[in-house]
């Protein structure tokens, strides 16, 4: 991935630009392919930056869904192969308070972030383990700006419109709505529901040509001037400074967590075996363990949520049996369209230790319980579980976590994709292979027979 701006949307509300229609005149109007092919130029120029940077969300339910997360980052561009895509140093936190601020780096091998206020570090390399960056505070640091500077097709004169002018941090710039679409999206009929059009409105400076804010937006034809025009997520910069020499220790991993200097000793314990930690996995002072994030093998969350009824329903009732959680919301599209998926799983595997659980994750709970209501599912949800998807870490829309018959998480994806039944159904049929296995015969003092 590499850095620099980034995201969303066509259709927001836009503050007015300093430029009306009537100046608008063919003479006003920028050459945008030249300015495009100068982005281009620009972008691929970058050797080393570091700016300012904000992201926040947009409308409904993004203005809910994405607060305002705010830092400093530093950066250097590595080659196309590598699995960040650039060397980072972010320093960062949400406005509102509701997370740790975080110290993360990447120095082109290990990939390292702090928590200030618990004081603990994890780390691990992207080249072994691509997971261990599909984190929150990365987003700070995309590879959106990248991405559009390198689309050749945007310097066709029906893939961009201009906008006018207007200032971001006090730079002047262009506004430019970019328009893409893959070849397999317009080979569809222009009325399908599956194709798409990626929009990106780019504040571009007219100093530099390097981006200022950018916003962008997933479209589904026809839905161009519909509802979801309406929402989603800004990323703006300020403070860009680009190609000056970096400091020696511009990519320094964050100190290591301070040891106590006086300690009680913790009482003496049998030994255990010791098991393999995850990437996600570090330690307190006491050698407790503590995690920002959940991995396969590790203990699934205990929760308890109400149904549709008001009944109370928990992960504790469904232990023995193979549990597959789909989180899910009415305004979510993906989530919709996985939903024939989930019904064939849920028909196919009904009679046995399985479960299939819809966890809505509105906090309003009237959306969902309209919708259920009006094309009942086969499979029992549960509602307002915002806070579960945070307990879950599940980072976006649908997501699918598949819990073992011994509680622990067996599998966790997210997105909807053609294959999804199978895709599940391995590992569904994996997990129930293993509760039929026969267990070894005992003798009367619980040890296995020799044979």
């Amino acid at each position: 991935m590499l850095a620099l701006l980034l995201v969303l949307v066509s259709g927001l509300p836009q503050t007015p630009t300093t430029t009306t229609p009537a100046e608008q005149t063919a003479d006003l109007v920028p050459d945008i392919k030249a300015l495009l092919a100068r982005m281009s130029k620009a972008v691929e120029g970058i050797r080393f930056g570091e700016y300012d940077v904000q992201r926040y969300g947009v409308g409904k339910p993004l203005d809910e869904r994405v607060p305002r997360l705010k830092g400093h980052v530093v950066f250097q561009p590595l080659t196309p192969d590598d699995p960040v895509g650039a060397k980072l140093n972010i320093r960062g936190g949400y406005e509102d308070g509701s997370s740790n601020p975080f110290h993360l780096v990447y120095d082109g091998e290990t990939f390292a972030i702090r928590f200030e206020k618990d004081d603990v570090v994890f780390k691990g390399k992207p080249a072994e383990d691509r997971s261990i960056i599909r984190r929150e505070e990365i987003k700070l640091a995309l590879d959106e700006l990248f991405n559009v500077a390198r689309m050749p097709y945007l310097l066709q004169p029906t893939t961009f419109e201009f906008e006018g002018r207007q200032t971001v941090g006090g730079v002047p710039c262009i506004v430019v709505m970019l328009f893409s679409e893959s070849e397999e999206s317009r080979l569809l009929p222009p009325d399908s529901l599956q194709r798409k059009v990626f929009r990106y409105r780019c504040f571009i400076a007219e100093s530099d040509a390097i981006p200022r804010r950018i916003e962008y937006k997933l479209v589904k034809i026809p839905d161009i001037t519909g509802e979801q025009a309406e929402t989603g997520v800004v990323m703006e910069i300020t403070n860009l400074r680009l190609n000056h020499d970096p400091p020696a220790d511009a990519f320094a991993m964050p100190p290591e967590p301070k040891k106590d200097v006086a300690t009680t000793p913790a009482p003496a314990v049998p030994a255990q075996p010791a098991a393999p930690e995850s990437a996600g996995q570090i330690k307190d002072q006491s050698g407790r363990k503590k995690r920002d994030r959940l991995s396969v093998g590790d203990p699934a969350p205990a929760w308890e949520l109400e149904d549709l009824s008001g009944a109370k329903r928990s992960l504790a009732e469904f232990k023995g049996k193979v549990v597959l959680l789909d989180f899910w919301a009415t305004w979510c599209k993906p989530c919709l369209m996985a939903a024939p998926d989930l019904e064939k799983i849920h028909a196919k595997y009904k009679d046995k230790a399985f479960v299939l659980l819809g966890v809505n994750v509105e906090n309003d709970p009237a959306p969902a319980k309209r919708m259920l209501a009006e094309k009942a599912t086969g499979y029992a949800h549960v509602l307002k579980a915002a806070e579960l998807m945070r307990e879950y870490r599940v980072s976006s829309l649908p997501g699918f976590v598949i819990i073992s018959p011994d509680g622990r998480i067996a599998h966790r994806q997210t997105g909807f994709g053609p294959g999804l039944a199978d895709q599940l159904g391995r590992i569904i049929d994996a997990e129930l292979a293993k509760t039929a296995a026969p267990k070894p015969a005992s003798d009367a003092a619980g040890k296995t027979p020799t044979p």
